[in-house]
């Protein structure tokens, strides 16, 4: 008690001291930082950046371009404005996406063009140093005879780079599997297999503590150079505490392990328990240790049998224990994974085996063309089975708006079958069973919103507003004069209702006047008149916004306006002047998005 007393004391005090800084009133336009971490798009870069401010900022920074292309470690001077990164709490839906932004202790999130930002040194840290083992890594596959789709799977699942074509990880995630093209416990699994089967002819030279001291070490220089991610360091602490268990001839108990790597993981960052990847490695791990044995249909004493079985039952068994986990952080489950993940423990280890080996011999003068040609094939045979299985894929898929009472009752379901499976008193087992239906029964019986949700969001580069409501939603860019732009409030607030069709309209197709669900939505321009319209609910002023406020303040005293951040700046001191001395409530997009619902 004493011991867990302490760590979470610990757990707290480092939470306190690596809490997001606040952005408080920061205005300034020019920035400079490092950036820590670094996903590359097809037309565009997420970055988070460290600010060189005495509150230690940090920000998710998205670059409008490939170029210039940054990595991680690079020092960066930038020009954008900072939005706060919690500024989307009131919106339903949003929650899995913030709990994202604090796992990674963002403050705030900003757009630069690529124009705006340049590289203007590289930072000495040791943690870069091993971003760029794993920079280099990547390189020297490229530079293979590995044809190039083996090498982009190769580089994604073994360094967990984002080189993977956005289909193919479109293909990897509809199928339930791309956990394998990023770096996770599967792929650490992997590397301390093949080094304990490598390493085993040193059991009959009585070397056994120097190969568990060698599997130890190579396994954490991997997890370093991969970038040490939550899912990572809970494999390597599980890996670490099973050799020292057996070189120490102690038993070995993965409970304790687990627990082990969660403490090591908390302690190095507390926050990280508010991530996805945190919560889904140690779900399907618990759920192994609890139902992994007991759901097996062949007993253990018929050893071969019962790893065979176990390639079914694994998968399940792991869908079955992050469920509540993948409904709250996605809204839909994949039941081809069973199957695909079962394949996938097979045939991936070859390929990952082999295509390493491949580019690892070339680099050192021996060609070994059969393997190079079983990595080639491996690969497209991957590919060519997603590509394939889609439909299948497609039409196994399940989508639930799942809410907080249907993630619990998962939650209460799951801790009662393990109850029901491991205990064995009569009474005891018939309450869990009880208990385990109901909460089953009560899943999913959250009856839907029969509302229009509106939302305005937007920055200085351009706005949104999303209406969604009787099953179809549509999204009208305000600001940009283009198409509206994806951004997390699509893809979270629109999507988290699942509207039977999107609908996307352009500024110019917007109208002076709209009525949305009972409500009149007023966009004046520079040709429109106070007086031509007689109820408003709402007044959005932007950037055609060109004549003056006071008729529309005068005219319109009990309406909500709405001020975008790319209204103009005259425009935009009138508007704050005439609603501050009228009264009027001023909603200002800089600080936060808008959000209403009306009920039909």
């Amino acid at each position: 008690m004493r011991v867990a007393c302490g760590v979470f004391l610990i757990v707290a005090l480092r939470a306190w001291w690596l809490a997001p800084a606040d952005l408080g009133d920061a205005t300034s336009e020019r920035w400079s930082g490092v950036v820590e971490e670094l996903a590359p798009g097809a037309s565009s870069q997420r970055v988070t950046v460290s600010l060189d401010s005495p509150r230690g900022l940090r920000v998710a920074l998205t670059v409008t371009d490939i170029l210039p292309r940054l990595s991680a470690g690079d020092s960066v001077n930038f020009k954008a404005h900072l939005m706060p990164a919690m500024r989307h709490e009131a919106i339903p839906g949003m929650r899995m996406h913030l709990a994202g932004m604090r796992a990674s202790r963002i403050s705030a999130t900003a757009l630069a063009e690529p124009l705006d930002i340049r590289v203007t040194g590289h930072s000495p840290s040791l943690r870069f140093l091993f971003a760029g083992w794993r920079t280099r890594l990547a390189e020297a596959i490229y530079a293979s005879p590995l044809s190039p789709e083996a090498s982009r799977m190769l580089v994604a699942s073994c360094l967990g780079a984002s080189d993977a074509p956005a289909d193919l990880k479109a293909s990897f995630r509809s199928a339930g599997i791309s956990h394998l093209l990023c770096v996770s416990g599967f792929h650490v699994g992997v590397v301390a297999a093949v080094l304990a089967i490598l390493l085993y002819p040193l059991r009959f030279l009585r070397q056994g503590r120097r190969r568990g001291w060698l599997i130890i070490a190579v396994v954490w220089v991997y997890a370093l150079a991969v970038g040490a991610t939550a899912p990572v360091l809970r494999a390597a602490v599980m890996i670490t505490a099973i050799y020292l268990a057996m070189m120490l001839q102690r038993g070995r108990a993965p409970a304790n392990s687990l627990c082990v790597a969660l403490t090591a993981v908390l302690l190095l960052d507390p926050y990280s328990l508010f991530s996805a990847g945190l919560q889904l490695s140690f779900a399907a791990v618990g759920g192994l240790l609890c139902f992994g044995v007991a759901l097996n249909p062949v007993p253990r004493r018929y050893r071969f049998a019962h790893k065979l079985a176990a390639v079914v039952v694994v998968p399940a068994v792991v869908m079955m224990s992050t469920l509540p986990v993948v409904l709250a952080w996605f809204g839909y489950i994949t039941f081809f994974s069973i199957p695909a993940n079962a394949l996938a423990c097979l045939v991936f280890p070859v390929f990952m085996v082999g295509g390493a080996l491949a580019a690892a011999l070339w680099h050192t003068g021996v060609v070994v063309q059969p393997l190079i040609t079983l990595s080639d094939k491996l690969a497209m045979t991957i590919e060519r089975a997603l590509e394939d299985t889609a439909p299948l894929a497609a039409d196994s898929t399940l989508t639930l708006g799942a809410g907080t009472l249907t993630v619990a009752c998962l939650c209460v379901a799951l801790a009662a079958l393990g109850c029901l499976l491991h205990l064995h008193a009569p009474r005891t087992r018939g309450v869990a069973a009880a208990v385990c239906a109901i909460a089953l029964m009560c899943t999913g019986c959250e009856t839907p919103v029969e509302s229009t949700r509106i939302v305005f969001d937007g920055d200085r580069y351009g706005a949104n507003l999303y209406i969604s409501g009787a099953g179809n939603a549509i999204v009208y860019g305000l600001d940009g004069g283009g198409t509206p732009r994806f951004n997390p409030v699509f893809t979270r607030f629109m999507e988290s209702g699942r509207p039977d069709s999107v609908r996307f309209c352009a500024a110019m197709e917007l109208p002076h006047v709209m009525s949305v669900g009972g409500c009149n939505i007023l966009f004046p321009d520079r040709d429109s008149d106070a007086a031509d319209f007689s109820e408003t609910d709402i007044i959005y002023i932007g950037r055609r916004f060109r004549g003056a406020f006071a008729p529309y303040a005068r005219r319109y005293p009990a309406a909500t306006v709405v001020l975008s951040p790319a209204a103009r700046p005259e425009v935009a001191a009138e508007v704050l002047r005439e609603c501050s001395s009228r009264g009027i409530a001023c909603r200002k997009l800089a600080v936060e998005p808008v959000y209403m619902e009306f009920w039909r």
